[in-house]
């Protein structure tokens, strides 16, 4: 039934090196309506950045989603601050009409922005490339912000900045590591802020841009400061103290006095029988044999006497 509502409601001869902007937003908001839904509303920083997104895919021939479309549009400063939630539908074509731009986006991943009834703002932007021309449509709505569209449809929107844009090449950083980016033509300062992955927010408040989004050609934008250096304290030199030669700390003990006990000679008592004079052998043997002889007498005496 969608499929069929929507070839119905779109079907046109115009060619897709043709079709605008314009015309995408407007088939949308005619399937959303023919859903019950309200119309979106055309919102001029999402216009830039389905533009960006656009002539970036057309220029690197790229064939895929370039990713965190919430993101995107967050830093160019949609949403106001608040939790933002975007979708993005892309195709390309060689040649084609709106209606089969619209067709390839009959399943319910792309259907989204002509279904769901929480999204309010819309943009949208084409770029010709090599390959075929490329279309974008960028849907979303905010959580806790403010948004950047207008609360009412409104029937007609001067783009910011021109329909032609020119893909940012992000700028070397300077020797002190500050970050400056000189501005082309065809650049703005939200495709600035997406190229550098910063908010639109930091670039105004570095360049005394608040509140505004006027860039010329030529400007030099500052993206990102020089880093304070960190002052390393001077180091202070330590006299050195001649190292002592280390002395024994034994404490002197008063050594005790130790009493050697005196030797008390203890007299020898003389022997009984002195010692007898040295004798040779021969004399010794003369004293035996008379002392025997001696002896035999006095045997004899006795029993001589016994017997008288």
């Amino acid at each position: 039934m969608i499929a069929f509502l929507l070839l119905g409601a779109v079907n046109s001869p115009v060619k897709s090196d043709t079709i605008t902007a314009g015309d995408l937003i407007a088939a949308v908001n005619s399937l959303r309506t023919a859903n019950g839904l309200p119309a979106l509303i055309e919102d001029p920083t999402l216009d830039g950045t389905a533009q960006w997104t656009a002539q970036y895919m057309a220029d690197n021939n790229l064939s895929d989603h370039i990713g965190n479309v919430s993101g995107r549009v967050s830093a160019a400063g949609y949403g106001g601050g608040g939790s933002v939630f975007a979708t993005e539908n892309w195709a390309r074509f060689n040649v084609g009409t709106l209606s089969q731009v619209m067709a390839a986006w009959s399943d319910a991943a792309h259907m989204i922005p002509m279904t769901n009834p929480s999204y309010t703002h819309i943009g949208a932007g084409t770029a010709l490339g090599s390959t075929g021309t490329v279309f974008i449509v960028h849907a979303a709505y905010t959580a806790g912000g403010s948004s950047t569209g207008a609360n009412t449809p409104v029937t007609a929107v001067t783009p910011p900045v021109s329909q032609v844009m020119k893909v940012v090449v992000t700028s070397t950083p300077n020797p002190d590591g500050a970050v400056v980016h000189i501005v082309e033509a065809g650049q703005t300062l939200w495709s600035i802020a997406v190229a550098y992955g910063v908010h639109i927010l930091d670039i105004q408040q570095m360049n005394n841009l608040v509140g505004s989004t006027t860039i010329y050609n030529g400007m030099k934008l500052n993206i990102k400061y020089a880093p304070t250096p960190t002052i390393s304290p001077s180091p202070t030199a330590t006299s050195v103290r001649p190292s002592r030669t280390p002395t024994s700390r034994v404490p002197t003990k008063t050594p005790t006095p130790y009493y050697t006990p005196t030797a008390t000679f203890t007299p020898t008592p003389e022997p009984l029988i002195k010692s007898l004079p040295s004798l040779d052998r021969r004399t010794l043997g003369v004293l035996i044999i008379i002392l025997c002889a001696a002896g035999l007498g006095v045997v004899l005496l006795i029993n001589f006497r016994k017997k008288s």
